[in-house]
């Protein structure tokens, strides 16, 4: 990159101003499908830059902002000007790493959104039940118990919320076929459900971008790192913090339910656990070989089975 033609614009965060963009850089014999753009994924607020700019045909590369912040070294002060220089230097330094952005398809963004609303209403109806039995078992007070039975219909009403937000997960879902074969071989593995379902496509845009078991772990935050330097320091591997917070939650739920029943994972944890392994760690590993059936399952398009035999060519 040549620092003398470093060149800034200033837009708003729409689709107007960025297609303005684009046609400046045009007449600068900059072509959107000949350039990179490389941005931070700040969520919903890349959203419109990111679709507008692969509808025109460019080459679009959404990056983890932490990735960007930590290759950077000891830096001081900031601005907007000063962060798209340095993104601009990250994009040019690591061309290596690129990972070119691709729109969801209207039926997994759809799904996103209807798994993220269930999400957050059942969040807030959990928190309504919580507030109304405290008010009601710390009072005898029967002002005070009569206002807290007044969120019955409010629960009621997330209730019903719930239910019809499920009947059209199961529609979009129904009614894909490509979701409905993913989401299928997905709940054949034993301990995996629904959500633990949803929320894997919805994280991989259908396993397009990560497939492979440790990249889906790291992803999750359930991959062991070893953590040592030379002889001095030698500690236990242990995960990372920076995860999909979510989806590791789900699939510690799933772990957990192999450590009941009678499936071969559960006699995998007792035999562990009896051995001194810590629980945790047993736990983990489990939530590791769940993503490997999942991965295994997936890039054969096959669903789960238990007595699985490997075919020789």
């Amino acid at each position: 990159m040549n620092r003398k033609a470093v060149k800034t614009f200033k837009i708003t965060n729409n689709r107007k101003s960025i297609i303005s963009l684009l046609a400046t850089l045009k007449k600068q014999a900059i072509h959107p499908q000949e350039t990179l753009f490389c941005f931070e994924n700040t969520g919903v607020y890349s959203h419109v830059l990111a679709h507008t700019l692969h509808e025109k045909g460019a080459v679009v590369w959404t990056e983890s902002p932490i990735s960007i912040k930590r290759s950077m070294g000891l830096v001081r002060g900031k601005s907007d000007i000063v962060d798209s220089y340095r993104i601009a230097l990250y994009a040019e330094r690591f061309q290596e790493r690129i990972h070119v952005w691709q729109p969801k398809r209207k039926a997994l963004k759809k799904l996103e959104t209807l798994f993220k609303a269930r999400k957050a209403t059942i969040k807030t109806m959990n928190q309504l039940k919580l507030h109304s039995q405290e008010s009601r078992g710390q009072t005898q007070d029967k002002t005070i118990i009569q206002a807290a039975l007044t969120l019955r219909p409010l629960i009621k009403a997330h209730q019903t919320t719930i239910k019809k937000i499920e009947k059209e997960i199961a529609s979009v879902i129904a009614q894909d076929e490509k979701l409905s074969e993913q989401i299928g071989i997905i709940t054949s593995i034993k301990g995996i459900g629904l959500q633990v379902g949803i929320a894997l496509v919805t994280a991989t845009n259908e396993f397009s971008e990560k497939n492979q078991a440790r990249k889906l772990a790291c992803h999750a935050g359930v991959a062991p790192f070893d953590y040592q330097s030379g002889t001095s320091i030698k500690g236990r591997s242990r995960v990372s913090s920076q995860a999909d917070k979510p989806l590791k939650t789900l699939l510690h739920l799933a772990a957990l339910a192999h450590t009941k029943g009678k499936s071969e994972l559960k006699k995998y944890y007792e035999r562990k656990v009896t051995e001194g392994k810590p629980k945790m760690l047993v736990l983990n590993a489990i939530r590791n070989k769940l993503l490997a059936r999942v991965c295994s399952c997936i890039n054969r398009g096959e669903k789960y089975q238990e007595n699985y035999t490997r075919k020789v060519a």
